[in-house]
């Protein structure tokens, strides 16, 4: 059996986990099992514990005493037909008969480095009833399961009733992950657990509410900070520096202490919510801040961010103190004082004073994006070389022309299954990360062949009520293959006289019923000059697919389609437009003469419209538009972390 890495360090943070735990009987379509208090009146527990019943009511116990709690969120729902319950595996329990004064863990998000001692605490049935039992474990890495990832424990018991469990990291003194199942049926060595990090899966309300509760619980009662700062002296003075440092080189030791960074986050968590966390940080950081290995959802993830950057450049206020100090006019009376105390403390530890009395705080400007600009998440998606059905993807937050930042780059070749699972994990992220207005848009650069692709009809998390294309604007454009159809002067001088013109746009239109020679529409295009093309049908068939590259070397930034297609034409000698014919028209009709800038929201307007209509052939049904607008492009991302 595993034991602690200093166990005479480790006591009091095992007696605090054991006061957080709380008993889930089993009956009533309730399989049973351990949940943990992680907010005031909040406690995290396994979806399977709770059999996916969201909505559900619920007896639990804790400290001997029954309290009444209820089900306010479970992913999934049930297991989709598999033998174990998917990722992620989290449900979150309301106890609103709580004591108010209950204990709640302190959190963390990392996941335990490989060989980690851990300890758990919950529940176990094994033995006939559910009794109070702990485990002392190991982590043996990650476990893929369907895409997600679980961590693998190893060493002791997880018998039944174990499952929803808190694990504390004994390396740090956080609960970094939950436990989920042994590690295979009547094998009771071992088995995975949930890793916290999946806590950014929840609804972006919830998740906010109860950080903010566990924040302001810890700011308030420092003790398990306390401890935990207590342990990481145990371990610093039991582990020579050059010992660490071989043992882990890319360790490296925080800024904060645990009791710091548990007063700063309840101070935050007591002003009001607001986006503007990644704004903060890039204003602390300076403009080539390093990306955050995680998006910043809130204030708080700014603390843990700006912790990761380590030190100041030389001279300079550390960027926490930057950070700090820049909140302190926004406070409220009643947390001013004690954020500033907060930052005399810090410099002073960190031996920053004189750098601290020089600085003048930046002011924040009130709006992020500059006027006429509009933020979003930028997709390109490449062929991977000589392999044309394998591909390679790349994804930047766009703020505006100066500030583009690389957010992940795919180097490794992907299938299209592969290739739309991840593109659909870093649109979530992407967009966390610029907010949800509804003018945040979504472009695409995509090969020729996947223009088509539904991502406007996508729905990205389980908890999202609408498709991508009804809550903001999908576009998509060409990817760049290196020959005449890149962006260039031309393109950009094109793009400038279409957004000056007070005429708005004018549209070359492809026959319906007719084949069209791509020769003489070329000709066509160059003679008359449209801002735009209308195609009456998917670029998935090759003959749309040639007009519509033709439209773009011609020099037309704009096109839009349909990827429902005309499959109707009248009989010979009959009467009546085909589909094709009315969806041009109708769309010429609504789009002439608007401005190109305009059409984003254009789109999406008409996108809704179709839904709200239930109509198929209303002209927004499966509606694709190509903006390419030649200022709007990715920076390399070899680039972007270079001077820091």
């Amino acid at each position: 059996m595993g034991v602690p890495l200093i166990a005479d360090g480790f006591d009091e943070i095992s007696r605090a986990l054991r006061s957080t735990v709380i008993e889930v009987p089993r009956g009533d379509g309730i399989r049973g099992g351990t949940a943990f208090f992680v907010a005031p009146g909040y406690a995290l527990t396994c979806a399977h514990v709770v059999n996916g019943r969201e909505g559900a009511t619920l007896p639990v116990r804790w400290g001997g005493q029954p309290l009444s709690a209820r089900v306010v969120h479970a992913a999934p729902a049930s297991t989709g037909g598999q033998s174990i319950w998917p990722l992620p595996d989290l449900a979150v329990l309301r106890v609103a008969d709580a004591p108010a004064d209950h204990p709640c863990v302190w959190l963390g998000e990392q996941p335990p480095p490989d060989g980690a001692p851990l300890h758990t605490f919950g529940f176990a049935g094994a033995y006939g009833t559910a009794e109070p039992t702990s485990a002392w474990l190991f982590s043996a890495g990650r476990q893929g399961i369907r895409g997600a990832t679980a961590l693998r424990v190893r060493d002791d018991e997880l018998a039944e009733g174990s499952s929803g469990s808190p694990i504390v990291d004994l390396t740090s003194g956080e609960v970094c992950a939950v436990v989920k199942t042994a590690r295979s049926p009547g094998d009771p060595y071992g088995g995975l657990a949930v890793p916290l990090g999946e806590l950014r899966g929840l609804p972006v309300a919830l998740l906010r509410e109860l950080w903010r509760g566990h924040d302001r619980h810890h700011g308030s009662d420092g003790s398990w900070a306390h401890a935990v700062d207590r342990l990481r002296a145990r371990r610093a003075a039991a582990t020579a520096p050059e010992v660490a440092e071989l043992l882990d080189p890319g360790a490296k030791l925080p800024v904060l202490r645990a009791a710091e960074e548990a007063k700063v986050r309840g101070i935050l968590a007591r002003l009001p919510a607001a986006d503007d966390a990644h704004q903060l940080y890039e204003r602390a950081c300076g403009r080539w801040a390093p990306t955050p290995t995680q998006p910043l959802l809130d204030r708080r993830d700014v603390v843990r961010a700006l912790d990761d950057v380590a030190r100041a450049r030389r001279g300079e206020l550390h960027p926490l103190l930057v950070f700090a100090t820049a909140l302190i006019p926004r406070c409220p009376a009643t947390e001013r004082g004690r954020l500033q105390d907060w930052v005399d403390d810090l410099a002073f530890r960190l031996g920053q004073r004189a750098q601290l009395a020089q600085h003048r705080p930046a002011l924040l400007p009130a709006q992020r994006v500059p006027s006429g600009e509009r933020s979003s998440v930028l997709v390109e998606v490449t062929p991977a070389g000589h392999d044309q059905r394998r591909y390679l993807l790349s994804v930047s937050v766009y703020r505006s022309r100066d500030d583009v930042r690389c957010l992940a780059q795919h180097d490794e070749p992907m299938a299209l299954p592969q290739l739309e699972a991840a593109l659909r994990r870093e649109l979530h992220v992407g967009l966390r990360q610029l907010g949800w207005g509804r003018t945040v848009m979504v472009e695409l650069a995509l090969p020729p062949e996947l223009l088509d692709l539904p991502i406007d009809e996508w729905v990205l998390t389980p908890h999202d009520v609408a498709p991508l294309g009804l809550v903001r604007p999908v576009l998509v454009r060409i990817a760049d293959d290196g020959e005449d159809g890149a962006a260039g002067p031309e393109a950009e001088e094109r793009w400038e006289a279409l957004s000056a013109s007070a005429e708005g746009m004018s549209f070359a239109t492809v026959d319906c019923r007719a084949e069209t020679d791509p020769t003489w529409f070329y000709a066509h295009l160059t003679t008359t000059n449209p801002g735009g093309v209308l195609l009456p049908g998917p670029t998935t068939d090759p003959a749309q697919r040639t007009l519509l590259e033709v439209g773009v070397r011609a020099g037309a930034p704009v096109a839009l389609w349909s990827r429902a297609g005309c499959d109707r034409h009248p009989a010979p000698g009959g009467t009546g437009a085909c589909r094709g014919v009315a969806f041009l028209a109708d769309l010429e009709s609504r789009l002439r003469r608007r401005p190109i800038g305009s059409l984003p929201l254009d789109v999406r307007q008409l996108r809704a419209a179709a839904v709200a209509a239930r109509d198929d052939d209303h002209c927004g049904h499966r509606l694709v538009l190509l903006w390419d607008d030649p200022f709007r492009r990715f920076r390399d991302p070899s680039t972007l972390d270079a001077q820091w």
